[in-house]
């Protein structure tokens, strides 16, 4: 993660999520595990669970009770220390927090069965995204998973920035001024090499899909329940059958 955004997340208690309230922070959580679980992968007491950019534990929390332990990495020492008390106001017995940057966890995990990014892909450049991913695969047993979740889908954020995918539609010639002021600071931001949004960065399916290839993993990609414009990529290696395949096709 850049130092940007290091800077950006150190002070901060929680995790911007759009909806914070309890009930909400649990509907996040059990999406994750539903793509664990459709993926093929079943958490269990003996599975051992991963979740980078944990903030302050508002998620890791409700992993618990489906894994035999839990790797709850953060950069941030502020959004660390709130984890902390969250864990000890849940009475959590099988998490361990870590302090690393995404790039550079591996030495610190011992093995993992899946691994979480969530809205994590958003501080990460796509160079910086095949980096985390040599990283999770440091750990990742061989049948392992690793969940890439809420990655901003630059197709849909900008319907999304101008009020065009939220509940009140805006009328057409409203619509059509924001647009266009939309594109301009797209440029400008281009021009003058800055970091897209204060969102972060968004990535396509096909740039995901770019790197898992080049790595030898499969990746599948499902649409997320609570967002209009972000996607999760569910990734694992390929099969010895899959990885001819792809070679055969690569020749």
């Amino acid at each position: 993660m850049s130092s940007h955004w290091s800077r950006y997340w150190e002070g901060k208690t929680h995790g911007e999520h759009r909806y914070r309230t309890e009930d909400w922070l649990e509907k996040y959580a059990r999406e994750q595990l539903f793509h664990i679980t459709s993926y093929g992968a079943k958490p269990c007491e003996q599975s051992i669970l991963v979740d980078i950019g944990c903030g302050a534990a508002e998620l890791t929390v409700y992993y618990e009770p489906f894994f035999a332990k839990i790797y709850a990495v953060d950069s941030s020492s502020s959004m660390l220390e709130t984890a902390q008390r969250r864990l000890d106001k849940f009475a959590s017995k099988k998490i361990q927090l870590v302090q690393s940057d995404a790039l550079y966890f591996a030495e610190k995990i011992d093995i993992a069965d899946v691994i979480i990014s969530n809205e994590l892909a958003q501080y990460l450049t796509k160079e910086q995204i095949s980096k985390h991913l040599n990283e999770c695969l440091k750990v990742l047993n061989p049948k392992g998973i690793i969940i890439v979740s809420l990655i901003i889908d630059p197709d849909k954020y900008w319907l999304w920035q101008i009020g065009y995918l939220r509940e009140s539609r805006i009328p057409l010639l409203k619509f059509i001024p924001m647009l266009l002021l939309n594109q301009v600071r797209k440029v400008y931001k281009r021009i003058m090499q800055q970091i897209p949004s204060d969102m972060g960065y968004s990535h396509r399916k096909e740039a995901i899909k770019e790197i898992c290839t080049s790595k030898n993993l499969d990746v599948e990609f499902v649409n997320t329940l609570y967002s209009e414009y972000r996607y999760t990529a569910l990734i694992r290696r390929m099969t010895n059958h899959r990885k001819k395949q792809h070679l055969a096709r690569s020749r």
